[in-house]
C-alpha cells in the first residue's frame, strides 16, 4: 500500500502500525481490516487522518 509508505516514510514503520491495535479503529489491528473493500477504505481514511495530523 503506497499510501502507508508515504505517510510513515518507511515500510518498517508502516508494517508496525498495521500490526498494532488502533484506538481510532476500535482497538483492531489495521491489518485485520484489509480483507474487505470496506475495511480497506477505513484503513485509507485513517492513514489520511494521520497524514494530516489528526490522531485519535
Amino acid at each position: 500500500m503506497s499510501l502507508g509508505k508515504e505517510v510513515f516514510n518507511d515500510i518498517a514503520n508502516f508494517q508496525s502500525w498495521l500490526s498494532t491495535p488502533s484506538h481510532a479503529l476500535g482497538n483492531v489491528k489495521p491489518i485485520e481490516l484489509l480483507d474487505t473493500s470496506y475495511g480497506i477504505e477505513i484503513v485509507k481514511s485513517e492513514l489520511h487522518a494521520i497524514e494530516y495530523g489528526v490522531f485519535a
